[in-house]
């Protein structure tokens, strides 16, 4: 007992003969909390405030907390293989676009082009929502060597269909490498996931196209399915572009699982050495304010719980022209890593902001001081007259939260404990 004294614990003598111990948190604790309760109370304006202030200051500086980004999904090793597209390939995707870029009809052009790459296409027609706009989309399956169709890859050429030869001439680009990439992924033996390859006009708003075929796609309504969509890439280049941003914004603050725009930064800068960029943190944070991804063909995709970006060609002076072949074998690199990974992406981020080309922010560091600004609000409110009277609201909240939380655990646990479920069929049967 004098040990016992000694440590802080009191002999409790039950009605029972066995006889326990006991942390003195009645005597001790209780009273230590009151009154420091009693000394705090009086200041806590003061404190949220400061804790608000501080919460501020962290969240301005937060790209300075960044980190190096990694592939964590390690099945899909990006940059391990050389490339296959050289020679002969190179010669047809410059003739290809060649010929693309002299038809004044962009309609004519594309088709022609998947015409002579002996690819089997399908036409689908759709109106804009609202019926003000009539469009298209034209897709086709690359079927891979060594899959079983359960599983493919979403290839989405987005590029202005509007009726000009200039217009046409600068979409030669995306279409052509589009068109060849699908023909050479027909001759190759590494494919083990089908690739669907779809054109859309990506000056539709909202991302029309895209979002049109997925509706089709999901309700069954397409001339082809191929399983399961994995992950997809947007390709919105035009001639002439010298530089590559990697968009990743969706709608309502959506980002693809991270591994995808990395297996491709990866491809692009350290094996081909492509000028591919992120947008600032700052910028990311104000284009997901003011939902700039809402356009995009890849927000489509997001919505649909596919992990997907835009490869977005752009024009800055004093860079020389992007390389069509190098572009081409960024896209090869990028498709046969997410042909090594037959399964869904989970092992990375799905929320964070990127503050460089090999650097991200995730939401663990930026959510938490976000956290800590609403403690004013909170310390203000308690100390309200009218709080009293919503006292009764709180209550009847936290019921019911609580009894859908007593009724759900049963089902939840059922569901995702596959061996609970069979002791308890084989135990009843």
């Amino acid at each position: 007992c004098m040990h016992m004294r000694w440590l802080g614990l009191q002999p409790i003598t039950p009605l029972s003969k066995a006889s326990s111990y006991r942390l003195p948190f009645a005597q001790f604790w209780m009273p230590l909390i009151a009154d420091v309760a009693k000394k705090v109370a009086p200041h806590h304006r003061l404190l949220t405030l400061s804790a608000y202030v501080a919460a501020l200051i962290a969240v301005t500086v937060f790209p300075s907390f960044d980190r190096r980004t990694e592939i964590e999904e390690h099945g899909l090793v990006p940059g391990y293989a050389s490339t296959g597209f050289v020679g002969d390939w190179t010669m047809i995707l410059r003739s290809t676009i060649s010929k693309i870029e002299k038809e004044p009809d962009l309609h004519v052009a594309l088709n022609q082009a998947l015409q002579n790459a002996e690819l089997e296409t399908h036409h689908m027609n759709f109106t804009v929502s609202g019926g003000s706009q009539r469009s298209s989309v034209v897709y086709a399956a690359v079927p891979s060597s060594r899959g079983d169709s359960r599983e493919a890859v979403v290839l989405v050429i987005a590029a202005n269909w509007t009726t000009s030869k200039k217009v046409t001439a600068r979409a030669a680009m995306g279409l052509g490498v589009g068109v060849v990439l699908a023909q050479y992924l027909k001759a190759v033996h590494w494919l083990s996931k089908d690739v669907l390859l779809v054109f859309v006009d990506g000056s539709l708003p909202y991302g029309a196209g895209a979002r049109a075929w997925l509706r089709a796609y999901f309700g069954g309504f397409t001339a082809v399915r191929r399983g399961v969509l994995r992950q997809a890439v947007v390709l919105d280049v035009v001639s002439g572009a010298t530089t590559l941003l990697c968009d990743v914004e969706g709608i309502n603050g959506a980002v693809p699982n991270q591994d995808v725009v990395n297996a491709f930064m990866v491809v692009a800068q350290e094996q081909i050495n492509l000028p591919a960029f992120h947008r600032d943190a700052w910028e990311s944070v104000w284009w997901h304010f003011g939902n700039g991804g809402v356009h995009s063909s890849h927000a489509a995709l997001l919505e649909y719980q596919v992990p997907a970006f835009t490869i977005k060609g752009r024009r800055k002076s004093g860079r020389k022209a992007l390389d069509i072949d190098s572009l081409t074998r960024s896209l090869e690199g990028l498709i046969r890593s997410l042909s090594c990974n037959l399964q869904q992406l989970h092992h990375s981020f799905n929320f964070y902001f990127f503050t460089g080309t090999n650097s991200h922010v995730s939401s663990g560091l930026y959510l938490y001081p976000v956290f800590a600004m609403q403690l004013p609000l909170l310390s203000f409110l308690m100390t309200m007259s009218t709080y009293k009277d919503i006292q009764a609201l709180l209550v009847g909240l936290g019921v019911i939260g609580v009894t859908i939380f007593a009724s759900g655990s049963p089902t939840f646990i059922l569901a995702t404990k596959s061996g609970l479920t069979s002791w308890l069929s084989a135990t009843v049967g």
